[in-house]
């Protein structure tokens, strides 16, 4: 691994740290030299990839915390805090889909989650370690969104517009802090083959969305982890507010 993109010696506090995506962001900052706090809704899924931080010879803090809860959040960083007493990096990865819906047939309470758990999780976690790298003079936010808020998805309205909000919001925060040396980008995923995707998708609907992206195959966690890991190491010390698509090239904005 280039020296460019190293994380010795710093922390990173990754949501969602559990499974998927997030699973696999933690395990590739951890090869890359940093030490990791791994949140997810599941504790024993965060102690179970805290573990595997460790095997790689970094330390690790695993947290079990609602995202939509600002009062859990707020433990979530005094913990991490506490711990490793700095937050380099952090990853806003945790999220929700529900089932495909048509919009006229969705329930305002699915909405509420999914508000909740995919922008307010971002934005509350933002709010709580913001001041930490403001004092420390400087840090990298890394957000997930998604290619739906970029195009739009049918059965999606709701989660289409969660992550359209995570992508304005990164803007604007962006911009408030970058002479603070605070840089906050996105990653705008495709199709992402998770251990959740590969229990719920047929085989045969997996080969009908891989055709549906020009270089032939779903993303993997990995995929995204790489471009996380980029955002968040001095690869790219002259980029913030961006949204980058990792899509397979589905997406091309």
């Amino acid at each position: 691994m280039v020296d460019a993109y190293r994380l010795d010696g710093q922390t990173a506090l990754i949501t969602g740290g559990g499974s998927g995506i997030g699973k696999a962001t933690c395990v590739l900052f951890a090869e890359a030299g940093a030490d990791v706090a791994v949140v997810d809704l599941r504790g024993d899924d965060a102690e179970a990839t805290a573990k595997e931080v460790e095997t790689l010879g970094r330390r690790s803090l695993a947290i079990a915390c609602d995202v939509s809860d600002s009062g859990e959040v707020q433990s979530a960083v005094d913990q991490v805090m506490a711990e490793f007493g700095r937050i380099d990096v952090l990853c806003n990865v945790a999220g929700v889909v529900r089932p495909p819906t048509a919009f006229v047939d969705s329930d305002p309470e699915n909405w509420r989650v999914e508000m909740d758990v995919n922008f307010f999780g971002c934005a509350h976690f933002t709010r709580s370690v913001l001041p930490h790298m403001l004092a420390a003079g400087g840090g990298r936010i890394v957000n997930t969104a998604s290619d739906a808020a970029r195009v739009g998805e049918p059965f999606s309205a709701v989660y289409a517009a969660a992550k359209a909000a995570v992508v304005g919001f990164s803007k604007s925060v962006a911009k408030e802090v970058a002479r603070a040396n605070v840089r906050v980008n996105c990653i705008s995923p495709s199709a992402v083959l998770t251990e959740r995707t590969q229990r719920l998708m047929p085989e045969a609907q997996q080969r009908e969305i891989a055709a549906m992206h020009p270089l032939g195959r779903l993303g993997v966690p990995e995929d995204i982890a790489s471009a996380a890991l980029f955002l968040a190491s001095e690869s790219s010390s002259w980029i913030t507010g961006v949204t980058l698509d990792v899509a397979g090239g589905r997406v091309m904005i």
